[in-house]
């Protein structure tokens, strides 16, 4: 079996792959055998070289191909000048990672459920992240040496779900000297002011994003500010994720006899027609008046107290005998 030929080989691919299916099975592979994620398998570190000098031939990296054959049989540290020089060439990468990404700012905007509904702006002091201007986001001190990291290979992220490396932070590369200004952070908090617009009838469920005013992520480009509602409690409604509920105390002629009825809204008082015998513990609906939804009000008759003597006759002459309820009786004496 040819060099080609046995190359293919060791990557899974069929004769005839051609360069992107070559590099794709590498990077795959490579990352499947990585020292640092094989330290209890015995072979890794074996396997891995094995991937990368069937790469270095296949890609005609000579130079590489060449180094890796004379160390095939001894052991190498993802640290060495050399073999770091040879990622380099393998993957064509920077000493500066290109994968430098924004990470979101969330916050958490409490609000009244008036203001929720009406609508309106406020300036707020927030902490976000600007790059350290002693190390322009680097993390390391100026000057410093740095090496390609080898586990996510200068892509500064890994997995489907493109997370940061957790060996080089999601820098794409490692230093030894961390910039004392950020703390090897590449990036320090500082607050800001920033001001934050949210829609009428703002509902929880929809988060607001306010896009290049979070934190700094390269000179002068920052991510999306992601808000959400939290609503304060109010001592006359409640929330129920939509719809805004309330109870409303009416008479009971109100009740038997209906009309025209004041209650409160997030906009105000509202007079609303009440139907003739309403009975207590209905709802009324009030539409487009929560948060998304609705203002749920429920009725509450109540009750004399105390009653005079001419109440009391007047209820017992209601009362009487036959099956008529004690509602169509009151509104049959008062109609």
């Amino acid at each position: 079996m040819d060099l080609t030929q046995h190359s293919l080989k060791i990557l899974k691919l069929k004769p005839g792959a051609g360069k992107a299916e070559i590099k794709r099975a590498f990077k795959e592979l490579a990352f499947e055998y990585h020292p640092d994620r094989q330290r209890h398998t015995d072979g890794g570190e074996e396997k891995f070289k094995e991937v990368a000098q069937a790469y270095a031939y296949l890609m005609g990296h000579q130079e590489a191909y060449e180094t890796l054959s004379k160390n095939s049989d001894s052991s190498f540290s993802a640290s060495d000048s050399q073999v770091d020089d040879i990622y380099k060439t393998l993957f064509d990468l920077e000493t500066r990672s290109q994968a430098r990404r924004y990470q979101e700012l969330p916050i958490a905007l409490n609000l009244s459920l008036e203001e929720a509904f009406q609508g309106g702006s406020k300036i707020f002091r927030l902490k976000r992240r600007d790059l350290c201007t002693s190390c322009q986001g680097e993390g390391v001190a100026r000057g410093a040496k740095r090496r390609t990291c080898t586990y996510c290979f200068g892509e500064a992220v890994v997995g489907n779900k493109k997370q940061a490396c957790p060996a080089c932070g999601g820098k794409g590369f490692l230093s030894s000297e961390t910039c004392l200004n950020c703390q090897g952070e590449g990036a320090v908090l500082k607050e800001s002011k920033v001001k934050i617009t949210w829609p009428s009838r703002w509902n929880p469920k929809n988060v607001l994003e306010i896009s290049e005013m979070g934190h700094e992520y390269d000179t002068g480009l920052r991510g999306p500010v992601k808000v959400s509602l939290v609503p304060q409690e109010h001592e006359s409604f409640s929330f129920d994720g939509e719809n805004i509920l309330c109870e409303v105390e009416i008479s009971m002629s109100q009740a038997a006899l209906g009309g025209e009825v004041e209650v409160p809204t997030l906009q105000g008082p509202k007079k609303v027609s009440l139907a003739p015998g309403v009975q207590s513990g209905s709802i009324f609906r009030l539409k487009a008046y929560g948060l998304g939804g609705d203002q749920l009000i429920r009725w509450q008759v109540t009750t004399l107290a105390a009653l005079s003597e001419r109440e009391r006759r007047f209820f017992q002459t209601l009362l009487g005998k036959g099956k008529e309820g004690l509602w169509q009786k009151i509104k049959r004496y008062l109609w």
